[in-house]
């Protein structure tokens, strides 16, 4: 797992990339809980390209990490997040977007 800051973004922003095990997003997803990884970004990407664990718990995990984050006034956000893998789950509060992109522009 890999962070990068863009401090010159508009606003800044931290890009999580590298994920690709259920361990991996567990360790963002306690991160993410504390908010101590990030530090002054109160925005949040996370490229989820390489994951493909898309179960129930896996999804709840996020969708728990995204409301502590917002309770806490940050934006978290995920792509590419499918509607088929969200399925039978507390998802609504997600953000998901099909990629980079359109993730960025939702900050705006």
């Amino acid at each position: 797992m890999i962070v990068n800051v863009l401090p010159n973004a508009d606003p800044p922003y931290a890009f999580v990339e590298g994920i690709e095990s259920d361990r991996a997003l567990s360790i963002l997803i306690r991160a993410v809980m504390d908010w101590y990884a990030f530090g002054q970004y109160n925005y949040v990407i996370v490229d989820l390209t390489s994951f493909d664990d898309w179960s129930a718990s896996v999804v709840e995990g996020l969708a728990t990490a995204t409301r502590t984050a917002a309770d806490a006034g940050h934006w978290l956000a995920f792509f590419p997040v499918g509607t088929t893998w969200l399925r039978g789950t507390d998802a609504d509060c997600l953000r998901c977007y099909p990629d980079r992109a359109q993730a960025q522009r939702a900050m705006q």
